[in-house]
Protein backbone atom coordinates (compact mmCIF):
# COMPACT_ATOMS: atom_id res chain seq x y z
CA UNK A 1 0.00 0.00 0.00
CA UNK A 2 2.67 2.76 1.16
CA UNK A 3 5.01 1.68 -1.44
CA UNK A 4 2.78 0.95 -4.14
CA UNK A 5 1.55 4.01 -6.85
CA UNK A 6 -1.60 2.94 -8.17
CA UNK A 7 -2.45 4.05 -4.20
CA UNK A 8 -1.85 7.02 -4.44
CA UNK A 9 -3.75 7.11 -8.26
CA UNK A 10 -6.32 6.32 -6.91
CA UNK A 11 -6.63 8.24 -4.52
CA UNK A 12 -6.42 11.56 -6.18
CA UNK A 13 -9.58 10.04 -7.98
CA UNK A 14 -11.06 10.57 -4.15
CA UNK A 15 -9.67 13.89 -3.46
CA UNK A 16 -11.40 15.17 -6.80
CA UNK A 17 -14.22 13.45 -6.20
CA UNK A 18 -14.04 15.59 -2.95
CA UNK A 19 -13.20 18.93 -5.35
CA UNK A 20 -10.06 19.00 -3.44
CA UNK A 21 -7.85 21.69 -5.00
CA UNK A 22 -4.33 20.87 -3.85
CA UNK A 23 -2.24 22.78 -5.99
CA UNK A 24 -3.01 26.27 -8.29
CA UNK A 25 -2.58 26.15 -12.05
CA UNK A 26 0.47 28.93 -10.61
CA UNK A 27 2.13 25.94 -8.88
CA UNK A 28 1.18 27.19 -5.19
CA UNK A 29 -0.24 24.83 -2.69
CA UNK A 30 -3.74 25.89 -0.60
CA UNK A 31 -3.30 23.42 1.84
CA UNK A 32 -3.86 26.40 4.60
CA UNK A 33 -7.19 26.78 3.09
CA UNK A 34 -9.66 24.82 6.00
CA UNK A 35 -12.45 23.53 2.97
CA UNK A 36 -8.96 21.79 1.70
CA UNK A 37 -8.58 20.05 4.77
CA UNK A 38 -12.02 19.42 5.21
CA UNK A 39 -11.66 17.67 1.74
CA UNK A 40 -8.69 15.92 2.46
CA UNK A 41 -10.24 14.46 5.66
CA UNK A 42 -13.13 13.87 3.94
CA UNK A 43 -11.24 12.03 1.49
CA UNK A 44 -9.20 9.61 3.69
CA UNK A 45 -12.35 8.91 5.84
CA UNK A 46 -13.80 7.50 2.73
CA UNK A 47 -10.88 5.92 1.37
CA UNK A 48 -10.16 3.90 4.78
CA UNK A 49 -13.23 3.34 5.46
CA UNK A 50 -13.36 0.14 2.92
CA UNK A 51 -10.65 -1.33 4.96
CA UNK A 52 -12.17 -0.58 8.22
CA UNK A 53 -15.54 -2.05 7.10
CA UNK A 54 -13.95 -5.30 5.81
CA UNK A 55 -15.02 -4.70 2.11
CA UNK A 56 -11.41 -4.65 1.11
CA UNK A 57 -9.44 -7.64 1.51
CA UNK A 58 -6.79 -7.42 4.50
CA UNK A 59 -4.07 -8.28 2.92
CA UNK A 60 -4.37 -5.49 0.59
CA UNK A 61 -2.49 -3.43 3.10
CA UNK A 62 0.69 -4.97 1.48
CA UNK A 63 -0.10 -5.41 -1.81
CA UNK A 64 2.08 -3.98 -4.67
CA UNK A 65 0.96 -2.05 -8.06
CA UNK A 66 0.37 -6.06 -9.53
CA UNK A 67 -1.43 -7.19 -6.61
CA UNK A 68 -5.24 -6.11 -7.06
CA UNK A 69 -4.61 -7.13 -10.96
CA UNK A 70 -3.79 -10.50 -9.27
CA UNK A 71 -6.75 -10.73 -6.68
CA UNK A 72 -9.10 -9.73 -9.40
CA UNK A 73 -8.36 -12.17 -12.13
CA UNK A 74 -7.88 -14.65 -9.15
CA UNK A 75 -12.15 -13.96 -8.74
CA UNK A 76 -11.15 -13.40 -4.99
CA UNK A 77 -12.33 -10.07 -5.78
CA UNK A 78 -15.79 -8.82 -7.28
CA UNK A 79 -14.26 -5.46 -8.52
CA UNK A 80 -10.83 -3.37 -8.64
CA UNK A 81 -10.17 0.28 -9.59
CA UNK A 82 -7.30 0.63 -11.94
CA UNK A 83 -5.47 3.39 -13.38
CA UNK A 84 -4.86 1.30 -16.99
CA UNK A 85 -6.45 -1.36 -18.73
CA UNK A 86 -3.98 -3.62 -18.03
CA UNK A 87 -6.38 -6.03 -16.70
CA UNK A 88 -8.81 -6.45 -19.67
CA UNK A 89 -5.78 -6.27 -22.09
CA UNK A 90 -4.17 -9.02 -20.09
CA UNK A 91 -7.12 -11.01 -21.39
CA UNK A 92 -7.54 -9.89 -24.63
CA UNK A 93 -6.52 -13.36 -26.32
CA UNK A 94 -9.66 -14.80 -24.41
CA UNK A 95 -12.57 -13.23 -25.87
CA UNK A 96 -14.92 -15.34 -23.64
CA UNK A 97 -13.50 -13.91 -20.90
CA UNK A 98 -13.14 -10.24 -21.95
CA UNK A 99 -16.43 -9.89 -23.65
CA UNK A 100 -18.68 -11.55 -21.40
CA UNK A 101 -17.06 -11.70 -17.50
CA UNK A 102 -15.13 -8.08 -17.51
CA UNK A 103 -16.45 -4.98 -17.99
CA UNK A 104 -15.09 -1.77 -17.23
CA UNK A 105 -17.12 1.24 -16.19
CA UNK A 106 -16.57 4.81 -15.18
CA UNK A 107 -16.13 6.26 -12.20
CA UNK A 108 -19.70 7.31 -9.90
CA UNK A 109 -20.97 10.62 -9.69
CA UNK A 110 -19.12 12.71 -7.01
CA UNK A 111 -20.97 12.99 -3.41
CA UNK A 112 -22.51 15.78 -4.29
CA UNK A 113 -24.06 14.48 -8.04
CA UNK A 114 -21.40 16.27 -10.25
CA UNK A 115 -20.25 14.06 -12.52
CA UNK A 116 -16.33 12.81 -11.53
CA UNK A 117 -13.25 14.81 -13.87
CA UNK A 118 -11.29 11.66 -14.79
CA UNK A 119 -7.58 12.29 -13.77
CA UNK A 120 -5.49 12.74 -17.15
CA UNK A 121 -1.54 11.24 -16.97
CA UNK A 122 0.95 12.15 -19.46
CA UNK A 123 3.56 9.85 -20.59
CA UNK A 124 6.52 11.72 -20.82
CA UNK A 125 10.28 11.03 -22.36
CA UNK A 126 13.30 12.53 -20.55
CA UNK A 127 16.57 12.46 -21.98
CA UNK A 128 19.41 12.28 -19.69
CA UNK A 129 22.11 15.48 -20.34
CA UNK A 130 25.03 13.76 -19.73
CA UNK A 131 23.97 10.47 -21.56
CA UNK A 132 26.15 9.42 -25.26
CA UNK A 133 23.31 7.93 -26.61
CA UNK A 134 21.35 11.17 -26.75
CA UNK A 135 20.85 11.13 -30.68
CA UNK A 136 19.90 7.84 -31.27
CA UNK A 137 17.06 8.43 -28.15
CA UNK A 138 16.26 10.98 -30.72
CA UNK A 139 16.45 9.31 -33.53
CA UNK A 140 14.42 6.33 -32.21
CA UNK A 141 11.93 8.40 -30.85
CA UNK A 142 11.41 10.66 -34.09
CA UNK A 143 11.06 6.82 -35.14
CA UNK A 144 8.22 5.53 -32.62
CA UNK A 145 5.74 8.87 -33.84
CA UNK A 146 5.68 8.08 -37.31
CA UNK A 147 1.83 7.28 -37.13
CA UNK A 148 2.14 3.86 -38.38
CA UNK A 149 4.81 2.49 -35.73
CA UNK A 150 2.73 4.41 -33.08
CA UNK A 151 -0.35 2.84 -34.05
CA UNK A 152 1.22 -0.62 -33.79
CA UNK A 153 2.89 0.32 -30.44
CA UNK A 154 -0.51 1.57 -29.11
CA UNK A 155 -2.82 -1.47 -30.17
CA UNK A 156 0.22 -4.00 -28.85
CA UNK A 157 -0.50 -2.10 -25.14
CA UNK A 158 -4.15 -2.92 -25.64
CA UNK A 159 -5.25 0.77 -24.77
CA UNK A 160 -3.34 1.32 -21.85
CA UNK A 161 -2.51 4.46 -23.87
CA UNK A 162 -4.38 6.85 -25.49
CA UNK A 163 -2.47 9.13 -28.79
CA UNK A 164 -2.82 12.93 -27.63
CA UNK A 165 -3.45 13.71 -31.51
CA UNK A 166 -6.57 13.18 -32.81
CA UNK A 167 -6.29 11.62 -36.04
CA UNK A 168 -5.30 7.87 -34.72
CA UNK A 169 -8.58 8.49 -32.58
CA UNK A 170 -10.73 7.79 -36.06
CA UNK A 171 -9.16 4.15 -35.91
CA UNK A 172 -11.88 1.73 -35.42
CA UNK A 173 -9.70 0.67 -33.12
CA UNK A 174 -10.79 3.22 -30.56
CA UNK A 175 -14.77 3.30 -31.54
CA UNK A 176 -15.66 -0.61 -31.60
CA UNK A 177 -18.80 -0.14 -29.68
CA UNK A 178 -18.89 -3.81 -28.55
CA UNK A 179 -15.54 -3.74 -27.06
CA UNK A 180 -16.45 -3.31 -23.53
CA UNK A 181 -13.40 -1.54 -22.26
CA UNK A 182 -11.57 0.15 -24.92
CA UNK A 183 -14.63 2.39 -25.82
CA UNK A 184 -15.72 3.23 -22.51
CA UNK A 185 -12.08 4.45 -21.23
CA UNK A 186 -12.08 6.95 -24.83
CA UNK A 187 -15.21 7.87 -23.53
CA UNK A 188 -13.99 9.03 -19.82
CA UNK A 189 -10.88 10.95 -21.49
CA UNK A 190 -13.03 12.76 -24.03
CA UNK A 191 -14.79 13.97 -21.58
CA UNK A 192 -13.90 17.13 -18.99
CA UNK A 193 -10.51 16.09 -17.23
CA UNK A 194 -8.51 17.31 -14.83
CA UNK A 195 -4.57 17.38 -15.23
CA UNK A 196 -2.16 16.30 -12.64
CA UNK A 197 -0.71 18.22 -10.70
CA UNK A 198 3.07 17.65 -11.85
CA UNK A 199 1.75 19.53 -14.69
CA UNK A 200 1.79 22.90 -12.96
CA UNK A 201 4.51 22.53 -10.20
CA UNK A 202 7.69 19.40 -10.51
CA UNK A 203 7.21 19.26 -6.67
CA UNK A 204 4.62 17.30 -6.87
CA UNK A 205 6.08 14.39 -8.70
CA UNK A 206 8.04 14.30 -5.28
CA UNK A 207 4.93 14.03 -3.11
CA UNK A 208 4.19 11.18 -5.38
CA UNK A 209 7.79 9.69 -5.15
CA UNK A 210 7.33 9.56 -1.27
CA UNK A 211 3.66 8.21 -1.55
CA UNK A 212 2.75 10.35 1.37
CA UNK A 213 -0.71 9.87 0.66
CA UNK A 214 -0.21 6.10 0.60
CA UNK A 215 1.34 6.16 3.85
CA UNK A 216 -1.40 8.31 5.56
CA UNK A 217 -3.61 5.51 4.11
CA UNK A 218 -1.30 2.78 6.12
CA UNK A 219 -1.11 5.29 9.59
CA UNK A 220 -4.81 4.88 9.57
CA UNK A 221 -5.69 1.16 8.63
CA UNK A 222 -2.84 -0.23 9.86
CA UNK A 223 -1.59 1.90 12.58
CA UNK A 224 -4.87 3.11 13.98
CA UNK A 225 -4.09 6.69 13.90
CA UNK A 226 -7.18 9.06 13.21
CA UNK A 227 -8.25 10.36 10.07
CA UNK A 228 -7.47 13.96 11.37
CA UNK A 229 -4.28 13.35 12.40
CA UNK A 230 -3.32 11.48 9.29
CA UNK A 231 -4.61 14.23 7.64
CA UNK A 232 -2.31 16.80 9.53
CA UNK A 233 0.92 14.74 8.99
CA UNK A 234 0.31 14.23 4.83
CA UNK A 235 0.03 18.20 4.46
CA UNK A 236 2.84 18.68 7.03
CA UNK A 237 4.72 16.34 4.72
CA UNK A 238 3.73 18.09 1.56
CA UNK A 239 5.09 21.68 2.47
CA UNK A 240 7.74 20.40 3.82
CA UNK A 241 8.63 18.76 0.43
CA UNK A 242 7.60 21.90 -0.83
CA UNK A 243 9.58 23.81 1.66
CA UNK A 244 13.03 21.68 0.78
CA UNK A 245 12.67 21.98 -2.88
CA UNK A 246 15.80 23.15 -5.30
Amino acid sequence: MSQASDTFDIFENFLEAYNVKLINANGRLLLDNPQVRQGITAALGKYTNFYKNGTVPPEAVDWGNTDNNIAFLSRTTLMTANPSLSIPGSQRQDQAIYAKQLATVPWPNKPKVEPMKPIASIGQVILLERSDKKQVAKDFLSYLVEPQNLEIYIHGSQGRFVPVVPKPLADPFWNDGTDPHISVALKQLQQTTRLPYQVFTPIYSEVQSQNVWGKAIRTIVVDGLSVAQATNQAIAQIKQIFADWK
